[in-house]
């Protein structure tokens, strides 16, 4: 049987048999149906240029761009040669070796150095040159760490930070407080004061004699105390001791529970103790009962039960005022009120400061001065006064003049007193017009400013509408205040 060729199946005669026409048209009609022709091959390519082909991905078949990135993300792409080669020079063998970039654990965690030496292993924060920056976007995390750096001749320091609660930003550069972290090689007091949790050593049962190590005690049944010893009386207890050793020693020793604070000191000189002292505190009481004695003589109420605040209180509650004593000048003045005018006239007579308590207008021979007012006609009532800062009017004498009737009103003031604190005052004097005494008392205007400077001033408190004259005269009178 005749061998065929490989593609199109052609016979290939033997050496012993005769080939007919047949067969040789037969192989040409073989070629000539598997021979494709330029047509059939434009076809083809038209066929192939409209194709549908997907790119490759972990699920499908398709096509495949080459990429040289070695820090790509992309699952669609095929590294080159090229890639593979540079990724595997950029990572840290396994046995160890050089980084020259920080290294972030877990997102969080950092651990990256600079050039001049400094190195920070931080949570949420890395070292770019001598700036700390942020890792992360964060809202309140903050950012911590410990840091290590070399400032040359103060050798190598290492410190630690913690910003707190704050918001962070992803590169953003900030300074932290840093706080050195103590090395047991560091010049440093190791001695214990007190307890390692800061509180007082316990010393129950021993005898304070024996007690010179430098340090903050308590206890109770304390042989040598400041009182006997009990079980229920407890001390506090500080000793210091001398530079040169414990023949020489300081203690203090305070009550903790006896209701009254008390404190007690003595000293150990040359190795002998000296009697316990309560002088410190018995300062303080003889000044408060100094204070509360000077209190009561001022017509106060106090007592040593009082506390500071209160003994304050008393002291401001004290009432001062401010002496003085002068002669009112002589004058007089008259004085023409146009109708329907109410208030002081012409200048102050006398001035009085702010604080002043008590007036009194007196003459130094009784009978021998007068306050004199003189209304030449009715229609209007006129005095002394007292005028506040405000210009509010207080009369002190008896008004004078009548608001009826016409006819000269003269009106002699023989004293005056005033007590501006309880607001009352009483005065008397003559009527030259009627023949007779007088006594007359007012209280002070609700709205008279009486803390304040006052001044002695001449005074129209009552008027019509008709212009009247007025005179005033002072003659011989003497005022005391305080």
């Amino acid at each position: 049987m005749p061998k065929e060729t490989d593609r199109l199946k052609l016979p290939l005669p033997l050496g012993n048999e005769n080939v007919t026409r047949e067969s040789i048209n037969g192989i040409f009609e073989k070629i000539d149906a598997g021979v494709a022709t330029q047509a059939d091959l434009d076809a083809l390519r038209e066929a192939v240029s409209q194709m549908d082909i997907p790119d490759a991905s972990l699920t499908q078949k398709g096509k495949v761009q080459l990429s040289s990135k070695t820090d790509g993300t992309s699952e669609t792409v095929a590294a080159t040669e090229k890639a593979v080669w540079d990724a595997k020079n950029a990572c840290l063998l396994r046995t160890g070796g050089v980084m020259t970039g920080r290294l972030i654990m877990n997102q969080w965690g950092t651990f990256s150095g600079s050039s001049n030496g400094s190195v920070l292993y931080g949570s949420n924060c890395f070292l770019e040159g001598s700036t700390f920056r942020y890792e992360n976007n964060h809202t309140n995390l903050g950012a911590r760490g410990i840091y290590m750096r070399y400032t040359g001749g103060a050798g190598p320091e290492v410190y630690m930070f913690e910003t707190g609660p704050v918001a962070t930003t992803a590169g953003g550069a900030f300074t932290p407080s840093l706080t050195r972290i103590v090395n047991t090689a560091d010049s440093w007091q190791k001695h214990q004061l007190t307890d390692d949790n800061g509180k007082n050593k316990l010393t129950s049962g021993i005898d304070l004699n024996s007690l010179m190590v430098n340090g903050q005690y308590n206890g109770n049944n304390l042989t040598n105390a400041p009182l006997p010893a009990t079980a229920d009386m407890w001390w506090y207890i500080e000793v210091q001791c001398h530079t040169n050793g414990e023949g020489y020693v300081l203690q203090r020793a305070s009550r903790l529970n006896g209701g009254t604070p008390t404190l007690y000191l003595r000293t150990r000189e040359n190795g002998v103790w000296s009697p316990w002292s309560l002088d410190v505190f018995q300062s303080g009481v003889d000044a408060k009962n100094s204070i509360v004695g000077a209190i009561n003589a001022k017509g106060g109420s106090a007592s040593t039960s009082d506390t500071w605040t209160q003994l304050t209180a008393k002291i401001n509650a004290i009432q001062q005022g401010h002496y003085q004593s002068m002669d009112l000048p002589s004058r007089s003045e008259y004085f023409e009120v146009p109708g329907g005018y109410v208030g002081s006239l012409g200048n102050a007579v006398l001035a009085f400061p702010a604080g002043t308590r008590v007036i009194s207008l007196i003459a130094p021979v009784y009978g021998s001065a007068f306050l004199n007012v003189y209304n030449s006609y009715g229609g209007l009532k006129t005095a002394f006064a007292l005028r506040d800062s405000q210009g509010v009017i207080w009369p002190i004498t008896i008004p004078v003049g009548t608001i009826g009737a016409a006819g000269g009103i003269d009106f002699r003031v023989y004293s005056v007193q005033v007590d501006i604190v309880s607001g009352l005052c009483r005065s008397n004097g003559y009527s030259v017009s009627q023949n007779s005494n007088s006594y007359w008392s007012t209280t002070k205007p609700s709205n008279f400013n009486a803390d304040g400077p006052m001044t002695l001033v001449c005074a129209c408190i009552e008027n019509t509408t008709v212009t009247r004259q007025v005179s005033f005269t002072t003659y011989n009178t003497r005022a005391l205040s305080m």
